[in-house]
């Protein structure tokens, strides 16, 4: 990240047992990736173009193609897993602010997100936050 850059994050925590770790991700400790194909269809069925979802450290990670760099991260905050955090956030390039092209797109991508966590059968409870300006 870019120390004093500011931007907006967008966090989601859920309840959900729709997406086990597979036993790969029960040894490695990183979970997410049921959570972040089945997010990548959900962006994907509402038009949006990603990359394919790829782990980090801490999760899992989707690129959405669009104005500006826009990423959505997911990971378990829960050793069972079915407690997730799910953050969309623009990337900025470079030393600037973020890109006013990729607003548009990041609230779009929530929205959608949004509107398939209430739909989802499997999901408990959705809890939005939106952080103010995040330092990088």
């Amino acid at each position: 990240m870019l120390v004093g850059v500011s931007r907006v994050v967008h966090q989601v925590e859920l309840r959900s047992s729709a997406f086990p770790p597979d036993p790969t991700e029960q040894e490695t400790g990183v979970g997410g990736m049921a959570l972040a194909f089945w997010l990548a269809e959900v962006l994907a069925a509402a038009g949006l173009s990603t990359g394919e979802p790829f782990p980090e450290d801490y999760g899992w990670m989707l690129d959405v193609h669009g104005p500006g760099r826009v990423v959505v991260t997911c990971g378990a905050i829960d050793a069972d897993g079915t407690a997730w955090s799910v953050v969309v956030e623009d990337v900025p390039r470079r030393l600037r602010k973020a890109d006013p092209d990729a607003a548009g797109l990041v609230a779009r991508v929530v929205e959608v997100l949004a509107a398939a966590l209430d739909a989802h059968p499997g999901v408990a409870s959705a809890t939005w936050e939106v952080g103010g300006p995040a330092r990088g």
